[in-house]
C-alpha cells in the first residue's frame, strides 16, 4: 500500500467517524438493502481495519445501529488491484479444482512456449507461480481466454470482496477520490461489489505468470508453482545449467497437482537427477 493510498483510507475513515450519530437516508439503493443495510440506520462509528491483516478485503468497517455493517473496500481512481502469489490450496479452496486444473494447463502451455523465447535465455526457470491483476507484457493472459463468464465473475469478485461473510469480506466499493463530507455524499460514493464495478477500477483482470529465476531470486522460490520442469531422464554426471536453451534440451514443462510444490522442491528433484541450476545464496 502506498503512503498516499494509506492516508486517503485514513482520511475517509475519519470523515465517516465524524458522521457518527447521523442517520442513513430512508431511501437506499436496492443493492445496499440486499446486503442488509437498513434505511434510516444510525452510524455508530468507523474503523480502518485494512492494515490489520493482509487477508482483509474490507478497508473500512462502518458499524450501524439496527443494521448490518458497511464493509468498504477503498479504490482510488485507476487502482491497480492484484491478488498476489496464489497457493495451490487457496486456488482450490476459493475457486475449486476445475479452475485449478485450467490454470495449470494454461501455465504449462505458456511455459513450454516462452521457454524457447530468446528473451528468457539468461533467465532460466524451472517453475511458474501466479498472481491476478493488470499486466501489459507477455506474462499476462486475459481471464476470458481461460475461463467461462461465470468463472471470471467468481474470480474477480473474490479478488475484490474476499470469500465468506465475516468483517474481512467487503460488501461495497468506495468509488470516489473525494472525502465524504455528509451522509448523502457517503452513500452516493458507494457502489455494489460486483464484476463490472471492480473492473471499472482495475481494468481487465489477467492471470499473471511469474517465472522465478533461481540464480537471482531467493524468497520467491518458496512460492507454489503451477507448472514444473520435468527432465526426460536423469543425467549420468552432474551438469550445471545456466541458460534456458540448455534446460530445454533436457526436458519440458508439465502440469502439477494440488500438492504445494514450489521452485525449491523442483530444484531439489533436478539435483537428484544430476541437473544443477545454481541458486541465489543469502
Amino acid at each position: 500500500m502506498t503512503r498516499k493510498y494509506a492516508q486517503f483510507e485514513k482520511d475517509i475513515t475519519r470523515a465517516i467517524a465524524n458522521l457518527s450519530g447521523q442517520q442513513l437516508p430512508n431511501c437506499l439503493p436496492i443493492w445496499m438493502r440486499n446486503i442488509g443495510i437498513n434505511p434510516g440506520a444510525v452510524i455508530i462509528g468507523a474503523t480502518d481495519i485494512g492494515p490489520h491483516d493482509h487477508k482483509n478485503k474490507t478497508d473500512i468497517l462502518v458499524n450501524l445501529d439496527h443494521s448490518g455493517p458497511l464493509k468498504i473496500s477503498v479504490k482510488m481512481q485507476n487502482a491497480d488491484y492484484m491478488g498476489n502469489w496464489y497457493t495451490h490450496a487457496r486456488i482450490v479452496e476459493e475457486f475449486g479444482q476445475n479452475i485449478f486444473d485450467k490454470i495449470t494447463k494454461e501455465v504449462t502451455d505458456w511455459s513450454n512456449r516462452i521457454a524457447h523465447d530468446s528473451s528468457w535465455e539468461n533467465k532460466p526457470f524451472v517453475g511458474v507461480s501466479i498472481s491476478f491483476g493488470k499486466r501489459s507484457c507477455n506474462t499476462g493472459i486475459p481471464l476470458q481466454q481461460i475461463f467461462s463468464e461465470d468463472e471470471c465473475n467468481k474470480i474477480v469478485v473474490a479478488m475484490g470482496a474476499g470469500i465468506g461473510s465475516d468483517d474481512s469480506v467487503a460488501n461495497s466499493l468506495y468509488a470516489s477520490d473525494i472525502i465524504p463530507n455528509n451522509v448523502g455524499h457517503l452513500i452516493s460514493s458507494l457502489e455494489e461489489m460486483n464484476y463490472d464495478n471492480i473492473v471499472k477500477f482495475t481494468g481487465d483482470f489477467m492471470l499473471i505468470l511469474r517465472p522465478v529465476n533461481p540464480m537471482t531470486e531467493g524468497s520467491n522460490r518458496y512460492k507454489n508453482v503451477f507448472s514444473q520442469f520435468v527432465p526426460n531422464q536423469p543425467l549420468s554426471t552432474q551438469t550445471t545449467v545456466t541458460t534456458m536453451s540448455k534446460l530445454n534440451t533436457l526436458g519440458s514443462f508439465k502440469k502439477v497437482v494440488n500438492d504445494g510444490l514450489n521452485h525449491n522442491h523442483i530444484l531439489n528433484n533436478l539435483e537428484h537427477k544430476n541437473i544443477i541450476v545454481p541458486r541465489k545464496q543469502k
